[in-house]
């Protein structure tokens, strides 16, 4: 399995940046992990979008979803022969209903992401098969419902969406050759312990720790945030390799 972080920012990108998206590879299978903003111009110098196979939404906050607008764009521009498959766009409940109310507001015709893609509801308790790819989910908590996603093809990768720190992570987590996780916060008490929807890195560091995974990649960064003090604060309570993101990174799982 092969992993490419094509935007690891929070919330906004940095310079030359993108926000949430993640590519995974195995066997000719190309999943899109998280569209956010910046995403596809990302994917294009490794990619046609017309070769991604599935699009999977973990949650739908902007900066891990709002580049599916631009996507359909480039699908209908595109040029066919670059165009292997008509792209699934699997969505969290109520993501159809959500997406047609944004496009709703510029007077995009009902058909807009439809005419495009094969557009589903994934349902949180069952698995999903993306030819070499299974996914499997959890829900995480975070301010908006969220999921974490686990994606097994010969090798096994967590991807924890945005979230706090919380059982149902841990458990999807357990056992991965890789856990992709957030560390949006310099410290947890940035966060009220009522109001939580993101991690540190040295929650991120623990929670690799109790769920057993042999690499730790740390993503979802601040722009300007501290990449290497993040994987040293990762690292004082998680004895496997720990790897902070950067855009474009590429690493075997």
């Amino acid at each position: 399995m092969r992993l490419i972080a094509l935007g690891t920012s929070a919330a906004y990108p940095e310079a030359g940046s993108a926000c949430s998206g993640y590519l995974v590879s195995a066997q000719g299978t190309n999943v899109l992990l998280d569209c956010g903003t910046g995403v596809l111009a990302q994917l294009q110098h490794v990619l046609a979008p017309g070769r991604v196979d599935a699009i999977v939404i973990s949650h739908l906050h902007a900066d891990h979803f709002l580049d599916i607008v631009p996507f359909r764009y480039a699908l209908w521009r595109g040029g066919r022969s670059d165009r292997r498959v008509r792209p699934a766009l699997w969505l969290p409940p109520g993501g159809p209903a959500a997406t047609a109310r944004l496009v709703s507001a510029w007077g995009a015709p009902e058909g807009f992401f439809s005419e495009h893609f094969d557009i589903s509801e994934y349902a949180p308790r069952s698995s999903l098969v993306l030819g070499a790819l299974t996914l499997t989910f959890a829900p995480v908590r975070h301010y908006v419902p969220a999921y974490a996603i686990r994606v097994c093809g010969g090798s096994t990768l967590a991807y924890s969406s945005d979230s706090a720190p919380c059982p149902e992570l841990t458990d999807l987590a357990r056992g991965a050759d890789a856990l992709l996780c957030e560390a949006a916060l310099d410290d947890a008490a940035e966060e009220p312990p009522d109001k939580r929807g993101h991690m540190s890195p040295a929650e991120a560091g623990e929670l690799a720790a109790e769920a057993g995974v042999r690499l730790l990649l740390l993503s979802h960064f601040w722009p300007g945030a501290d990449r290497a003090a993040a994987a040293h604060a990762a690292a004082r309570g998680f004895r496997g390799n720990v790897c902070p993101l950067q855009d474009m990174d590429e690493v075997s799982i």
